[in-house]
């Protein structure tokens, strides 16, 4: 008999990719119903409506279950940090052409994803791991499975990462991310 499909931080998720994906979100959903919180994908708000999520979450962040996939193999270094005017430390980034610092402000999905209090799971598509794009922000992606971090912004202790995959062999990702995750076989 099959036991009880549940997520858990650092899961390797293997299955068809769609059907995967399509079963974490409905893993995430049900999780979310099971404590009476709101579910919330953040990839399909934006703009205002992401706003009011975010201001929601700061003011009472016990009322959401958010969730965000991040396609790692299309994912840019920049798409974990923008780039904003900054005055006073150091370890800013001088911009001379610019006539002054600048500092890497978190995209708003992953300062919702941050508040403390709040619940969700962050998921990590690494089917086309091997492509140039997953090489480049593999640091980005290891900190976050391994650390639970993006850069100095740790997520709440109440999020999840997890990753999915198409290969049973995970063989092609990098040897420090494998040994940080569990292997489940979600079909």
């Amino acid at each position: 008999m099959r036991g009880v499909l549940r997520l858990f931080h650092g899961a390797a998720l293997v299955g068809p990719r769609g059907r995967v994906l399509e079963l974490v979100r409905k893993l995430a959903r049900e999780e979310a119903e099971a404590k009476g919180k709101e579910f919330v994908d953040l990839a399909k708000v934006s703009g205002e409506e992401l706003d009011k999520v975010l201001a929601g979450v700061t003011e009472n962040p016990g009322k959401y279950y958010l969730f965000l996939v991040i396609v790692a193999h299309l994912a840019d270094p920049l798409d974990f940090g923008i780039p904003v005017p900054s005055r006073g430390l150091a370890m800013d980034e001088v911009a001379p052409e610019a006539g002054g610092r600048l500092s890497m402000l978190p995209p708003k999905r992953m300062l919702a994803l941050a508040v403390e209090g709040v619940e969700g799971t962050l998921v990590v598509d690494a089917t086309e791991a091997l492509s140039p794009h997953f090489y480049a922000t593999y640091p980005i992606i290891h900190t976050l499975v391994v650390e639970k971090r993006l850069g100095w912004l740790h997520l709440s202790r109440g999020v999840k990462v997890v990753v999915v995959t198409e290969r049973e062999d995970l063989a092609y990702l990098p040897k420090p991310l494998i040994s940080r995750l569990t292997l489940v076989n979600a079909t």
